[in-house]
């Protein structure tokens, strides 16, 4: 037997019914809605049970009534045979619908306290301004709270560990949001894309991934992400106001990375593999590259950013396609912490700049090795003095620390043989093989031109792969083991 219950409020004098109390046994909220004139009042709570029957009944509520409050009701499971709800026949228990509350006009949804899942688009298009998520939430469906353009606030639960693809996208009027306190591994793409206001983000210190353009269009002027391992194509590109950045250099970075924010000037953790178009169209000035562990330019990597000087860091060995494509104002490039270690290249890699008109500048010793690279020679080549040279006559220099005077590097770039780090990369016929004093946690192989070619974590002290499975002509190999250790060496397949 159902039974409505109206509030007190309508028993006072001179003053209108504004809401509505329903208590009810699950599907019986559309024969309820059918037969009772809910115009005129603000708020409807439900009691008892219901299931995607009630839930889909929502929608025949007229649109003055602004606040649902479920927080007295559990969700049932449901198994239809027969008429189907929301498009499906099965539901879980606890679990909020796709589309539920769609387009709805209510402000304020209160949502059961036993709620595990909200799924896809439950919330999208709709009217609501705050949201707090119950405790004991699992999870939030794609584009759960998408384009709700007056949401405001939104709390969510320590239980939370899941979160999906534009889950809060195009929501302009969401200016902060804590995800500090939850499980969530992973922002998914486009998670946060279109919340022109969004200044302020805690992440969870769970995260390891990060998706595509999520957080594209936001306000954000800082992220720290040091402890992500992943980053997806385009996954930090398109901020207008983002100004520094902290990435985990040892990760694994998607090309655009850092493409289209056009406020950036600091970031921390540069990736040693810069990935295609990794910073293309930003502001950032890639003026000083000399305290990086960065091996290679990916192609069009720094296209179009300003900046008249860039000194390469003294591990570059190559560079890719279009690198400094569109670096107008590029004057002067420093190589002199590279001495006669010339990164490979070619005329493809400068398309875009004139080289000609741009100086180029070396140490005195290493002056001819520049000069007869068939594309680094065509620049404007100088010879520093001792007193612009910050490598020579340095007392703390061992020499042989030197690479030029390594014994076990071979010149033609076929082997290389262990040094102070205690790392051996080599090719023993046609297997090239790894060798460390400690665990080798990370082995990264990839081409000239920046391309990933393999990606290993061993957690061995030997590690290898048939020269079959690389690509031909010349690699970079870059080793990182327990111990903190690094190498990266340039071999001749």
């Amino acid at each position: 037997m159902k039974r409505i219950i109206l509030s007190a409020a309508a028993l006072l004098a001179f003053t209108p019914l504004f809401a509505k109390d329903i208590t009810l046994r699950q599907g019986e909220l559309a024969a309820i809605l059918a037969s009772e004139n809910l115009d005129g009042e603000t708020t409807l709570k439900l009691t008892g049970t219901i299931d995607a029957r009630d839930l889909e009944a929502l929608s025949l509520i007229p649109a003055s009534i602004k606040t649902i409050d479920l927080s007295a009701t559990e969700i049932a499971p449901l198994r239809s045979s027969g008429q189907k709800y929301f498009g499906l026949a099965t539901f879980k228990a606890n679990e909020i619908p796709h589309t539920a509350f769609f387009q709805s006009k209510a402000e304020s949804i209160l949502l059961p306290s036993g709620v595990t899942a909200i799924c896809d688009g439950a919330f999208s298009g709709s009217a609501v301004t705050a949201v707090a998520l119950p405790e004991g939430l699992k999870s939030i469906g794609e584009y759960c709270f998408y384009n709700c353009e007056n949401l405001k606030t939104i709390t969510l639960p320590s239980s939370l560990i899941g979160i999906g693809r534009g889950a809060f996208g195009n929501c302009p009027s969401l200016a902060a949001l804590s995800l500090a306190a939850t499980g969530v591994t992973e922002i998914p793409a486009r998670a946060f894309a279109g919340d022109t206001s969004l200044a302020e983000l805690s992440l969870p210190a769970a995260l390891v991934s990060v998706g595509s353009e999520a957080f594209e269009g936001t306000a954000l002027e800082t992220l720290s992400l040091a402890g992500v391992t992943n980053y997806d194509p385009y996954s930090l590109s398109g901020m207008q106001r983002l100004r520094s950045v902290t990435l985990n250099p040892d990760a694994t970075a998607g090309e655009g990375l850092l493409m289209d924010n056009t406020s950036l000037s600091g970031v921390a953790g540069m990736p040693v593999l810069l990935p295609d178009y990794f910073a293309a169209n930003s502001s950032l000035s890639a003026s000083d590259l000399s305290d990086t562990d960065v091996a290679a330019f990916g192609r069009y990597a720094f296209a179009n950013t300003p900046g008249e000087t860039l000194v390469l860091p003294a591990d570059l060995l190559a560079v890719g396609q279009g690198a400094l494509s569109g670096m107008t104002y590029l004057k002067e490039i420093d190589a002199r912490t590279l001495d006669a270690r010339v990164p490979a290249a070619s005329d493809e890699s400068f398309e875009g700049i004139t080289p000609p008109e741009i100086t180029l500048l070396v140490t005195e010793e290493s002056v001819a090795d520049w000069q007869a690279d068939p594309a680094w020679g065509k620049f404007l080549i100088k010879g520093s003095d001792e007193e612009d040279d910050p490598n020579k006559d340095d007392p703390n220099d061992d020499p042989k620390d030197d690479p030029k005077d390594d014994p076990n590097d071979d010149p033609s770039g076929g082997i290389s043989g262990a040094d102070a780090s205690g790392i051996s990369i080599a090719f023993r016929g046609n297997v090239l093989v790894v060798e460390a004093d400690a665990v080798i946690t990370d082995v990264r192989i990839f081409t000239p031109d920046g391309r990933a070619a393999l990606y290993a974590n061993p957690g061995d002290t030997r590690f290898q792969v048939e020269s079959a499975a690389l690509p031909s002509g010349m690699i970079v190999v870059a080793v990182s083991d327990s111990d903190g250790n690094t190498r990266t060496a340039s071999l001749l397949k």
